[in-house]
């Protein structure tokens, strides 16, 4: 198994620790702007949980690829996913979809230019780590 660790950067404490089923597959995790939740890409998924308790409140699959390459922008209320359902092999993807986390919904698809850049958002307070047992 593996394990999403959060820790409180200001108070030196772990926050929670989010157990994740995992064979080989590398873990990435992010969180969202203001800490309540992190994103775990793992295994063809990305699970969206509650950072301070853990709790599942979701997961999509729909249009990852089976390497686990998935770009992840998390919000408070959607995340940003690559989509690879439209991608030809070996070339990159170039249509995002935008998930609402409550229903895991694909609420909107964008489709990008290759000159397209995302600014992703400053680092939080809250350090996560991603690791195996």
């Amino acid at each position: 198994p593996g394990v999403v660790s959060i820790w409180d950067m200001e108070k030196g404490k772990p926050v929670s620790n989010i157990f994740v089923d995992t064979d080989k597959s590398p873990i990435y995790a992010v969180l969202s702007p203001d800490g309540t939740k992190v994103a775990i890409s793992v295994k063809r998924t990305v699970r969206i949980h509650e950072s301070p308790t853990g709790i599942l409140l979701g997961v999509h699959s729909e249009g990852l690829m089976s390497d686990n390459n998935s770009e992840v922008i998390l919000g408070n209320e959607y995340f940003v996913v690559k989509d690879n359902s439209l991608t030809p092999p070996r070339e990159p993807a170039r249509v995002r979809s935008v998930v609402r986390i409550k229903d895991m919904k694909v609420v909107k698809s964008i489709s990008l230019h290759e000159d397209y850049h995302i600014t992703y958002p400053l680092a939080s307070l809250t350090t996560i780590a991603a690791y195996k047992q």
